[in-house]
C-alpha cells in the first residue's frame, strides 16, 4: 500500500483530482484545502493566517473522523442485523 501526499496549487487541484479519479489503483482521496498554508503562514510570521488555517484543518479532520465513525457504526448495525436474521432462520434456511 502506498500513501501519497500531494500539495497542489488551487488552480491545478481539479486536474490532479481528475487524474487520480481515472486511476483504478487509487482507492481513497482526502482533500484538505489550506492544510499546507498553516506551515507557510507560521514560517512567514502571519499568525492570524496560521490560526485560521489550523482551525480549518482541525475542522476538516474532525469531519473525516465523524464520517468514519458513523460509517463503522452503520456497518456494525448491518452485520448485527444479518447475524440476528441468520440465527433465527436456523441452519440451511439462510
Amino acid at each position: 500500500m502506498l500513501h501519497l501526499r500531494l500539495i497542489v496549487p488551487v488552480d491545478l487541484r481539479d486536474t490532479v483530482l481528475g487524474q487520480l479519479d481515472r486511476d483504478f489503483g487509487v482507492t481513497h482521496v482526502i482533500v484538505l484545502p489550506g492544510a499546507a498554508n498553516a506551515a507557510v503562514a507560521l514560517g512567514h510570521g502571519d499568525f492570524a493566517q496560521f490560526r485560521g488555517s489550523t482551525v480549518q484543518s482541525v475542522l476538516n479532520m474532525a469531519g473525516i473522523v465523524v464520517a468514519g465513525v458513523l460509517t463503522l457504526l452503520v456497518q456494525q448495525a448491518a452485520w448485527r442485523l444479518i447475524r440476528r436474521r441468520a440465527a433465527t432462520a436456523g441452519p440451511g434456511n439462510g
